[in-house]
């Protein structure tokens, strides 16, 4: 069931928006009955042009009536409610643990998708492709989008149509250095075909991980580098990843003394180059440069990706993280949040 009705989510959406509207009006009907179409949308909170325009439907389809005290469900429209409660109930499914996470990890927005990226590689698909939405609908004029490396937002760039957005005068920047060896999906390359989807111009951070600090600080000096760190610090969007500490700190070749340090710290997560423990605090930061812990805290929207259950503890430990934009997981990554909620 639950794969039936991600394939209509994906070949229909729109179909399904309206089914869960008229589903919706249908079921306030039964449970008000008889209401009038204003004190309909005061309670299920549509607008009342919508309510007419799906009531029209139904009346004319014999699944309602109206009278001078309001509308009321037919028969047949009894019957459909009960039809399709069950049906109803497993599309409705992601909505409500979208709910749940809201109230676990106190934050702005939460999109949840089908599947479990620990299980089956469409759900980073899914991911990807919510995230492309999200990322599209929130991009203004003179804004700057920083990203960061790995194969979740990958996705969702090879999610996004190759076609110019409205908004003008749109750079892309990676968020900090690159990551590991895998070049395909390291920032620079990301923020290369970001930028040539949406026809922005972009600037680019040559400077691997875990440089000596002495190698940094003369590096930062470069005019090119400190063009885009000037760019990188008035961003306004965030993508970015949240990983496990003991697979990231594994694809970033830590020196052993550091994988022992985040071991016996206990730590849980990574992101943008930061490793926390469960209570959420920073044990360790890698040596890069790139966007710090403060100036992501004022960034305009934040995108948060993550998939797997395996990523469940990794997202609680950077909730503090999580309270501004929005957070894209997969249903595997939801319910073992929301199992390891209920244990702390």
């Amino acid at each position: 069931m639950e794969a039936y009705t991600a394939a209509l989510q994906k070949i229909i959406p729109k179909e399904l928006t309206v089914l869960r509207r008229r589903y919706k009006v249908l079921r306030g009907i039964h449970l008000f009955q008889p209401i009038g179409r204003r004190s309909l949308s005061d309670r299920i909170h549509l607008s009342e042009k919508l309510i007419r325009t799906d009531t029209e439907f139904m009346r004319d389809e014999g699944f309602i009536s109206s009278s001078g005290s309001g509308m009321m469900l037919e028969p047949m429209g009894i019957q459909l409610l009960n039809e399709l409660k069950d049906f109803m109930e497993q599309i409705e499914g992601l909505s409500t643990i979208e709910e749940q996470i809201k109230d676990i990890l106190e934050c702005e927005e939460v999109v949840i998708v089908s599947g479990d990226a620990d299980l089956d590689d469409e759900a980073i698909y899914n991911i990807g492709h919510a995230a492309a939405k999200v990322l599209l609908r929130n991009i203004s004029n003179n804004d700057i989008i920083a990203l960061t490396g790995g194969s979740t937002v990958h996705r969702m760039i090879e999610a996004i149509p190759s076609s110019p957005i409205k908004a003008k005068n749109v750079y892309v920047v990676p968020a900090r250095g690159s990551l590991g060896n895998n070049v395909s999906f390291q920032a620079n390359t990301l923020v290369a075909m970001l930028a040539e989807k949406i026809h922005s111009n972009y600037t680019l951070l040559n400077i691997p991980d875990n440089l000596s600090q002495k190698s940094l600080e003369s590096v930062r000096e470069e005019p090119e580098i400190q063009e885009t760190l000037n760019k990188l610090i008035k961003s306004n969007i965030l993508i970015y990843g949240i990983g496990n500490a003991n697979k990231m700190s594994e694809r970033r070749n830590l020196g052993q003394d550091i994988v022992k340090h985040l071991s016996d710290h206990h730590a849980t997560a990574e992101a943008l180059g930061y490793y926390f423990n469960q209570q959420g605090e920073v044990i360790y930061a890698s040596r890069s440069i790139g966007i710090t812990m403060d100036q992501m805290t004022e960034l305009k929207y934040p995108i948060a990706v993550a998939g797997g259950h395996s990523k469940s503890d990794a997202i609680l430990s950077v909730k503090k993280l999580l309270s501004r934009g929005c957070v894209i997981m997969d249903e595997g990554a939801a319910n073992g949040v929301i199992a390891l909620s209920k244990h702390k």
